[in-house]
């Protein structure tokens, strides 16, 4: 028989753990920590949200705010079928128009509450102590202007100098013919007159300019350019007879205002002038403002409509509408 070796037998060897085992068991541990992360975050932010209501606004400015809003509000009209009505109505019916006032509105409203606070503030002796340091301050040269203003000692024996000044400047207003025989209407220039009250005395006659922002991209100023502000005498029947309910109001209206307008420029030093007299002037006058206002009877519309007579327009195409080409 052959001689067979037979190697002998040692000890077993301890096999190493493979890598790639080694690289998923560390996976595996780390996704079991964020798995139990987030479920740990989730039950803490689901806890809070049952915990605390949604961002609910109760300070008394709030709730003040949604009050008025449910109060202008006409809730028996189908916003679907008419929005404005929907929005507006409450106020509508709630709101009446005081004494002395030919409009009132949400700006309105707010200028008066805005105009009793500065009041309040001007009439603050301590704040204006404060402030008089500092002689080129903007707000104490507001406190000095409010001051002149409610200065009814200086109004009464002023008189009507002051205005007489401003009517009889030829150099900035080119005078008046009804207090001045010696007016020429060769010197005065409309345009120039128009510019000068608009400037200095802050009255917009015909047109009124402002910059505002587009109200369809408030990150863009826009020129408005508008008609002159309108008084209660040129309101449209229908608005005369809302505020008065009485079909005579236009008659006589117009007569008292004929008559406060003869007053006014007897007052002011007023006669007759060669061709004409005091009356004709009055009913030349009237007859002016009522033919502008005719041109803008169509504007004095319900609010819902404004937006069909805005036209929006570059300077150039405005420039070129003008007759200052």
């Amino acid at each position: 028989m052959a001689n067979i070796r037979f190697g002998r037998l040692g000890e077993t060897e301890i096999r190493k753990p493979s890598k790639v085992l080694l690289v998923f068991f560390i996976l595996f541990i780390l996704l079991l920590i964020l798995s139990a992360t987030f479920i740990a975050l989730y039950v803490i932010e689901k806890t809070k949200s049952t915990e605390s209501p949604t961002g609910t606004c109760s300070s008394p400015a709030c709730v003040t705010s949604a009050a008025a809003i449910l109060n202008n509000l006409d809730e028996s009209i189908n916003p679907c079928d008419d929005f404005y009505q929907y929005s507006c109505g409450g106020f509508l019916k709630k709101t009446h128009l005081p004494d002395g006032q030919d409009q009132i509105g949400g700006d309105t409203l707010s200028q008066e509450s805005i105009q009793n606070a500065l009041k309040e503030i001007f009439e603050n002796e301590e704040l204006l102590s404060n402030y008089s340091k500092d002689a080129n301050s903007a707000v104490y040269k507001a406190y000095i202007y409010y001051k002149s203003c409610i200065n009814e000692s200086y109004v009464r024996d002023a008189g009507i100098k002051p205005i007489l000044h401003v009517i009889n400047n030829m150099e900035q207003y080119g005078s008046w013919s009804i207090t001045n025989k010696n007016w020429s209407e060769h010197s005065w220039i409309l345009e120039k007159v128009l510019a000068r009250v608009a400037v200095d005395l802050k009255i917009n006659a015909f047109l009124s300019f402002d910059v505002q922002n587009d109200p369809f991209n408030r990150s863009k100023p826009v020129l408005v350019t508008i008609s002159g502000g309108s008084s209660p005498s040129h309101l449209t029947k229908k608005g005369k007879k809302a505020m008065h309910n009485e079909e005579s109001f236009d008659l006589d209206f117009d007569n008292n205002y004929k008559i406060f307008m003869s007053t006014v420029f007897k007052l002011l030093g007023a006669n007759s002038t060669v061709n004409n007299t005091i009356v004709d002037e009055v009913e030349r006058i009237s007859k002016l403002e009522n033919d502008f206002y005719m041109l803008k009877e169509d504007l004095i519309a319900e609010p819902s409509q404004y937006h069909k007579f805005v036209k929006f327009m570059t300077l150039q195409e405005l420039h070129n509408f003008t007759s200052f080409k």
